[in-house]
């Protein structure tokens, strides 16, 4: 079953496509509410690597999650600026602004889950170096 996309005039398409800028924004502040919740909690049990190594797996989990939320809304965002292309404003690149938001927010869930990683392995013990 296929559903139709509803018809839009322009002033809602454009309040439409700002709720959806609003939504992203907010996923990422949930994406750092998380990991800093899972990070500080898991240094706090470091002493029990089996607890510690299970928050950071359920801190990656809700981040992918928030993360995968967050493309939803974007490729929602995408489809309503195909159908009125006068609000997809752009700027072009420059040296000191090469990246889009969505670009930013690729690097920005890999670095959480980089941090995940290595605080798991610095839990585990396994980390080269003393810590």
């Amino acid at each position: 079953m296929s559903a139709k996309k509803p018809e839009m005039q322009p002033p809602e398409a454009l309040s439409f496509i700002l709720h959806q800028d609003n939504l992203m924004w907010s996923r990422i502040q949930i994406m750092h509410a998380v990991q800093f919740a899972g990070l500080a909690a898991a240094y706090a049990v470091d002493d029990k690597a089996a607890v510690s190594i299970a928050i950071l797996i359920v801190t990656a989990t809700l981040t992918l999650l928030a993360f995968c939320l967050l493309r939803r809304d974007r490729i929602i965002q995408g489809e309503l600026l195909d159908l009125h292309p006068q609000f997809g404003w752009s700027s072009p690149r420059k040296w000191h602004t090469p990246l889009k938001g969505s670009e930013v927010a690729w690097a920005y869930v890999v670095l959480l889950l980089a941090a995940d990683a290595c605080l798991g392995f610095a839990v585990t013990g396994k980390w080269p170096g003393p810590l």
